[in-house]
């Protein structure tokens, strides 16, 4: 009999809240434990009889799918930035074929792998990474690497960088030219958040090197990108302006289609640094590729108001306040501090509060640049209204958060 068998039926009466002893008229407990460490054997029928009990229709197929290929395969769809879905629909019909067998945490390492990258809202991930965790064992050492770096992924997206450098950690590891590859570069976005922009710099070398190794121009693309971002939190734009027109001219060659993501970076380089022309002529190319892009609203916005085009800036913000209602928590705050700030009539206090949201949103994120950009806003508007003590509190903090930036 299949010596998974035992193992998976452990995790499947685990799973439903089941004890050993709720077995006992069909199996002794003692011989259920040898079954499920997989020291013993079992009839199939005793098995059947057992999995009735859990609610399962229990079958045996021919072990003749291989499960850590179609894994595999899914991962380097990812990597090379290519389509998934049909990879996974395959996987995903394979589920009553592996469910009794060892396979089966492979298969659920798949399910989550593809739902992560999906990125599907309303997906238990916290669930399956604790069940993925609790049966690591059941999976060989580069299949552990690999779930590693996507738990470390969904962490990321859920701005928990402790937890996702945790997993990374592990990863960077691996075997796996792709698999390292993978986990520097998804290192590399934490440290560009949270400002370690020298570390990033050698991280992003480190992808840089294994991705091409493999040629795949795609994900080297996107470590140009990561490496633009870099360059722009050292407030080396010059730099960063070249390097994200290089990406353009990449993205045109290799048929790709995050020409916005770039166009969304080149606006924000510049309104940074303060070539409003250039925020407009960028915001107008990625509003080409994507309409519904709420910042570009917001960075034509900022444009025209530091331009004193005032009836420019407020149509923008409004475009910006329409397609915003599902962004970041960050991009909702601070457009709607921007929104009250317009209005001469509303009171400092209600413009500072706003603007305190939008800062905490930042931090909450972990995003160093994002923060001082707000602290540099607050600032100003303490000048404004003429509150010199708290224009040197906030310059203070501005000044706080450039020393935490490496």
């Amino acid at each position: 009999m299949n010596r998974h068998l035992g193992p998976i039926f452990r995790l499947h009466r685990r799973e439903s809240g089941l004890r050993l002893a709720q077995f006992k008229e069909i199996v002794p407990v003692s011989k259920l434990s040898d079954f499920e460490t997989g020291k013993k054997d079992l009839t199939q029928e005793t098995v059947r009889k057992l999995y009735a009990i859990i609610g399962m229709e229990f079958h045996t197929v021919e072990d003749n799918v291989n499960i850590a290929v179609m894994v595999w395969d899914l991962f380097t769809a990812i990597v090379k930035s290519e389509p998934m879905a049909d990879i996974y629909k395959k996987l995903y019909q394979q589920k009553s074929s592996v469910q009794f067998q060892g396979e089966y945490i492979i298969w659920l390492l798949g399910v989550f792998i593809y739902r992560v990258y999906h990125a599907e809202d309303e997906y238990l991930y916290e669930e399956d990474i604790k069940r993925l965790n609790k049966y690591i064992d059941y999976l060989e050492p580069e299949l552990q690497n690999l779930f590693y770096d996507t738990a470390g992924g969904y962490y990321i997206s859920t701005y928990d960088y402790k937890n996702a450098m945790n997993y990374f950690n592990k990863a960077v590891h691996s075997n796996k030219i792709e698999l390292q590859a993978m986990a520097f570069y998804h290192q590399t976005i934490i440290l560009v958040e949270q400002g370690y922009y020298v570390e990033g710099l050698d991280c992003i070398k480190r992808a840089f090197s294994l991705f091409n190794q493999n040629l795949y121009f795609k994900r080297v693309v996107m470590c140009n990108v990561l490496l633009g971002n870099l360059y722009s939190g050292l407030n080396d734009y010059a730099m960063s302006e070249k390097v994200y027109l290089q990406c353009l001219s990449a993205i045109k060659q290799l048929s790709l289609t995050e020409y916005s993501v770039v166009y969304n970076n080149l606006t924000w380089i510049n309104l940074l640094w303060g070539k409003y022309d250039k925020v407009l002529q960028y915001a107008n190319e990625a509003e080409k590729h994507s309409k519904t892009h709420e910042m570009m609203y917001f960075y034509k916005f900022y444009a025209y108001h530091k331009m004193n085009m005032r009836n420019e800036a407020k149509e923008q913000i409004r475009q910006a306040k329409l397609y915003c209602t599902k962004s970041s928590e960050y991009r909702i705050a601070m457009i709607d501090a921007f929104a009250t700030y317009l209005y001469e009539t509303k009171p400092f206090e209600l413009k500072e509060k706003k603007f305190l949201k939008a800062y905490k949103s930042a931090r909450k994120a972990n995003d160093i640049q994002a923060a001082i950009f707000v602290l540099n806003l607050l600032s100003d508007l303490c000048e404004s209204y003429m509150r010199k003590e708290k224009e040197l509190f906030y310059k203070t903090e501005m000044i706080k958060l450039y020393k935490m930036r490496r």
